[in-house]
C-alpha cells in the first residue's frame, strides 16, 4: 500500500502510524537507535587502536594517521544520523492530530 494512502486511512481511522511489521515507528526509530549504540561499543571493543597512514608527507613523514576505531566509528555515527534525519523528516510530513477540548 503506498505511504499516501496509509496516512489517509491513519487520518480517517485515527489508529496509530504503523510501518511494516506491525510496530509504532516511533518504537522502531528507538529500536534503531538502541541497535547503534550497541554495534557502536562492539566496534569499540572489537577493533584495535591501530591507525592507517593516509597521507605521507614528501619526506615519508606521515601527515595524517586515521584509527580504524575511529574510522568504523565514523561510519556508524554517519548511518545513525542519517537515521535521525529520515525519523525527523516523517514526524514534521506526518499531520498533527487536532488538540480537543
Amino acid at each position: 500500500m503506498p505511504i499516501f494512502a496509509q496516512r489517509a486511512r491513519e487520518e480517517r481511522t485515527g489508529k496509530a502510524w504503523v510501518g511494516p511489521g506491525g510496530m509504532p515507528r516511533e518504537h522502531r526509530f528507538w529500536v534503531a537507535m538502541g541497535a547503534f549504540v550497541m554495534l557502536g561499543v562492539l566496534e569499540w571493543f572489537t577493533l584495535g587502536a591501530e591507525t592507517i597512514r593516509v597521507i605521507r608527507a614528501p619526506n615519508g613523514e606521515p601527515l595524517l594517521d586515521i584509527s580504524v576505531r575511529g574510522a568504523a566509528l565514523a561510519v556508524l555515527a554517519l548511518f545513525a544520523f542519517r537515521s535521525w534525519i529520515h525519523h525527523r523528516r516523517e514526524m514534521l510530513d506526518r499531520p498533527s492530530k487536532p488538540k480537543t477540548g
